[in-house]
C-alpha cells in the first residue's frame, strides 16, 4: 500500500458507487483517512477500503442542501481537524431528448450537479489550509452531445465554478 497521502484526510462526495467509490478506494490506498459520503449507502465502500487496511467512516449527506453541506465539513473539523483533499464526484444525468426534457429535468441536474458543486466546494474551501479540490467534470462539458443539454450545461458551469476558484485559493489549494 502507497502511502504517500498518510496523516491527511480526504472527503468524497458520491462515494457509493462509480468514480466516487474508485476515488474514495484509491484515496485510501495512498494513506488517507477517507470520509465516504452521498445519499445511497455506503457500507460496500467503507467496508471494502477497511478489509484493504484503510480508514475510512461514512457521513451521509445531500450535497444539494446547504445545511448538510455545512453540517458535514464541521463534523469533519470537528472529528479531524481540518481537511486536506475534495473529492467532489456527486452527479446525476438525464438522458433525454430537449424537447422531452422538463423544466423539472433541468432543474433537477443543475442541482445535484452545479448547486451541489458550489455548496460543498465553498464550504470545504472555507476550512482547508492547503491540499485539493477536485471536481469532475465531464468532456461533454467542451463537447456537448444531444439528449444530454442539461447535464452538458451543469458540467460546463462546474468547470466555471472551478477556473474561479483556482485562481482564489492558488497557490495553497490546488483546485
Amino acid at each position: 500500500m502507497k502511502m504517500h497521502l498518510a496523516g491527511q484526510l480526504a472527503l468524497v462526495t458520491g462515494a457509493a458507487r462509480g468514480i466516487g467509490a474508485e476515488c474514495a478506494i484509491e484515496l485510501a490506498r495512498q494513506g488517507a483517512v477517507t470520509v465516504c459520503s452521498d445519499i445511497l449507502p455506503l457500507d460496500e465502500v467503507v467496508e471494502r477500503i477497511t478489509e484493504e487496511g484503510g480508514q475510512a467512516h461514512a457521513i451521509k449527506c445531500d450535497v444539494t442542501d446547504e445545511g448538510q453541506a455545512k453540517s458535514i465539513i464541521e463534523r469533519i473539523v470537528e472529528r479531524h481537524g481540518g481537511l486536506d483533499h475534495l473529492v467532489h464526484c456527486a452527479g446525476i444525468v438525464v438522458e433525454k431528448p430537449l424537447v422531452e426534457t422538463t423544466a423539472e429535468d433541468f432543474d433537477r441536474v443543475i442541482k445535484v450537479n452545479l448547486r451541489g458543486s458550489f455548496l460543498i466546494g465553498r464550504e470545504a474551501l472555507r476550512v482547508m489550509k492547503g491540499g485539493s479540490a477536485t471536481f469532475i467534470a465531464s468532456d461533454l462539458a467542451y463537447l456537448g452531445r444531444s439528449n444530454l443539454s442539461a447535464y452538458v450545461a451543469s458540467k460546463h458551469a462546474v468547470l466555471g465554478l472551478v477556473r474561479s476558484w483556482a485562481h482564489v485559493f492558488a497557490p495553497a489549494i490546488r483546485v
